[in-house]
């Protein structure tokens, strides 16, 4: 018999530290839902920062991968870095018309 709960709760999740500061805590759900799905994705405030919280690590981004010889902590840091700037693209991209 299939199990009435949702997906099960992964072992591990994996933290992106999100620098920028986003004012509209709404606006950024809706963002991280349609990048993400609902429930796919966490968030918790560290210190005065946002820290995203996903059950996989980061993918290797596209626009990096021609660099052969990196160092492993800096691709995870472009990684983030390309991540936000799509969830930034979104945010404000996604701003009513005045």
């Amino acid at each position: 018999m299939p199990s009435s709960q949702g997906s099960p709760e992964p072992a591990t999740w994996h933290e992106i530290l999100l620098r920028n500061k986003y004012n509209n805590p709404m606006k950024l759900k809706d963002v991280l839902d349609k990048m993400y799905g609902k429930g796919k994705y966490r968030i918790r405030s560290k210190s005065s920062n946002l820290v995203l919280l996903l059950p996989e690590p980061l993918k290797e981004v596209p626009s990096l991968s021609i660099c052969h010889f990196r160092d492993p902590l800096t691709l995870e840091q472009d990684q983030a870095a390309e991540l936000e700037r799509g969830i930034m693209h979104h945010y404000h991209g996604s701003q009513p018309e005045e």
